[in-house]
């Protein structure tokens, strides 16, 4: 991380049926943009969802809270995949 980067740990979350391999893409994206940091990242919190409803195509919703310097700054992306959802929440945190 870098020097003023306060946390290494990015605290997951997960609900539904998320695919393997899901958190760790999450976690990774969200990992490398913390190191850009400028200001210390206190905490950062990344929840993946997975919505399945009767006769409705599945919602894969990824979520990052994030306090920056005791700011809070928070995203979120749905997709239809996981996939899709990360890397939209690491353009939408960028």
């Amino acid at each position: 991380m870098g020097e003023n980067a306060a946390i290494d740990t990015v605290q997951m979350e997960t609900r539904g049926p998320v695919p393997e391999g899901a958190i760790e893409l999450a976690r990774d994206r969200v990992t490398a943009l913390l190191r850009l940091s400028r200001e210390p990242v206190l905490s950062a919190r990344v929840k993946l969802t997975v919505r399945a409803e009767h006769g409705r195509p599945r919602l894969a919703m990824a979520q990052a809270n994030l306090d920056v310097d005791g700011r809070p700054v928070r995203a979120q992306a749905v997709a239809e995949t996981m996939w899709r959802a990360v890397n939209e929440l690491r353009d939408r945190l960028l």
